[in-house]
């Protein structure tokens, strides 16, 4: 590896610890609303997540890109341990394009996928009756990437607007996403269960 490339990598990966440094950052806005408990455990999930993408940057050898299948199937099998104490027996099913993506991008999409998982696994699946699953699907094309989520949760307050909401979990995706270009359509699910999310993102392979 180049000292170009390792430069490119040290780069990275301090972008990648600022991202938790503005979690610490947007927690000054909602201290009201989330205990120091559950802080220190979302910021647990942004570690797993930069901790997997240079493991498997690391593994592959093929700087600056990631498998994005087997970066993303790591990294949902780290954030479920993580959250069994949450939700237990939950099923995932997903649909990952086969392709490589920059460690960048691919580390944003995994910051976007776990923090929706845990928003699951914390509010929609307590209590709510029925077996846990979740589902999501990624596509690229034409230098866009797509991620559609969605869980058989209780689904949204009947008095909650995803689109206008001021939720710690709701800044920080809405947050990584504009840094794409993108904005987080999500909707609500019938009968008032579930919900589901779609990012559309620009990057550069």
């Amino acid at each position: 590896m180049t000292d170009d490339e390792l430069k490119k990598i040290f780069h990275n990966l301090k972008n990648d610890l600022t991202s938790m440094t503005a979690l610490l950052n947007l927690h000054k806005l909602y201290k009201d609303s989330i205990s120091t408990e559950e802080l220190l455990n979302r910021l647990y999930e942004r570690q797993i997540v930069i901790a997997t993408a240079y493991e498997k940057l690391y593994q592959e050898g093929d700087y600056p890109y990631l498998n994005l299948v087997v970066f993303i199937n790591e990294l949902i099998e780290r954030a479920q341990r993580s959250l069994s104490n949450y939700c237990r027996g939950l099923q995932i099913r997903k649909n990952i394009e086969n392709t490589r993506l920059p460690i960048k991008t691919a580390a944003s999409l995994g910051q976007l996928i776990v923090e929706l998982l845990s928003n699951s696994c914390r509010h929609a699946f307590i209590g709510c009756g029925s077996k846990p699953e979740v589902e999501f699907h990624i596509t690229t094309g034409d230098g866009k990437l797509v991620l559609e989520y969605s869980d058989n949760g209780s689904g949204f307050p009947e008095d909650f607007e995803p689109g206008s909401a001021r939720t710690l979990g709701m800044q920080f995706i809405k947050s990584i996403s504009r840094q794409y270009g993108g904005v987080p359509q999500f909707e609500k699910g019938t009968d008032g269960h579930g919900m589901s999310c779609r990012i559309e993102m620009n990057f550069q392979a």
